[in-house]
């Protein structure tokens, strides 16, 4: 124990300093250090500045948190050679929130979430892959009129001006807005709508990519590449036979067929 400074030492058999409590640090509070068998640190911590540090064995921080002497505490992960991988403070200014970001092997941040941005937060990254579904969806409400809504169902824009969709009921409609996504093995990819506003909803509808839709081909075989647009059967699509009555009801385009009866079929949204 060190004269007159408050200090705890403890020494391997070879004489390598391994482990040191201080009673008061140059800020005033207590430090304890745990040492590698390399003489670099293993374990830091200060208890005055609240930090806590996890060291590789090359001697740099892999590991670092900051309980926030400054009032915005942090949390950081890097790399062998001490650049951060991974970096999150609690705030960042006196007016913004925190922020997490995730850097590259180029050093540079590759994602970053804001959750202050405009009240709402927002996401950074140059690229963004959706591996869970096939289809942009958007939450819409539905009218009292609508009937049996299932995923693969079709539906249109009711009428009224009130922002609502309901089931389709009849051929060629050009209100048509989408499909139900969800149906088959194909779940919705990317879910959009404002919260509280009348752009939200609980039905997700696909608006553009790919869904299974429900279909009814008992007047015509449906194949892969005819359009489809709204029929007289409730909820579902059907082969747009009449050129002159595509414009503004096409659903979009058959990716499978199918021969007689009701199914489902595969169909790139794509409304025009």
């Amino acid at each position: 124990m060190g004269a007159g400074n408050g200090t705890l030492s403890l020494f391997s058999q070879s004489g390598a300093e391994m482990a040191t409590l201080s009673a008061q640090s140059a800020a005033g509070g207590g430090v304890l250090r745990l040492a590698q068998s390399t003489g670099h640190s293993g374990v830091w911590m200060d208890g005055d500045q609240g930090e806590f540090r996890v060291y590789n064995s090359a001697g740099t921080p892999a590991f670092e948190l900051d309980g926030g002497k400054f009032g915005r505490g942090s949390f950081a992960m890097n790399r062998p050679d001490g650049t951060s991988s991974l970096y999150f403070v609690s705030q960042e200014t006196d007016q913004e929130s925190g922020a997490l970001y995730l850097f590259n092997d180029d050093r540079e941040v590759s994602i970053e979430l804001d959750p202050g941005f405009g009240g709402m937060g927002r996401v950074i990254t140059d690229e963004l892959q959706i591996t869970g579904g096939a289809d942009l969806s958007e939450g819409f409400r539905l009218g009292r009129d609508s009937k049996e809504v299932v995923p693969g169902t079709v539906l249109v824009i009711a009428e009224g001006a009130t922002g609502e969709l309901v089931t389709s009921t009849r051929a060629y409609d050009s209100r048509v807005a989408g499909v139900v996504s969800g149906a088959g093995d194909v779940r919705p990819g990317l879910l959009m709508g404002q919260r509280n506003t009348i752009a939200d909803g609980e039905v997700p509808v696909a608006l553009t990519g790919r869904v299974y839709v429900r279909v009814d081909a008992s007047e015509s075989p449906v194949l892969a590449g005819d359009l489809l647009t709204t029929s007289a059967t409730p909820g579902h699509a059907m082969k747009a036979v009449e050129v002159s009555r595509r414009p503004g009801a096409i659903l979009g385009k058959a990716l499978t067929g199918l021969q007689s009866g009701q199914g489902l079929v595969l169909t790139l949204v794509t409304l025009q």
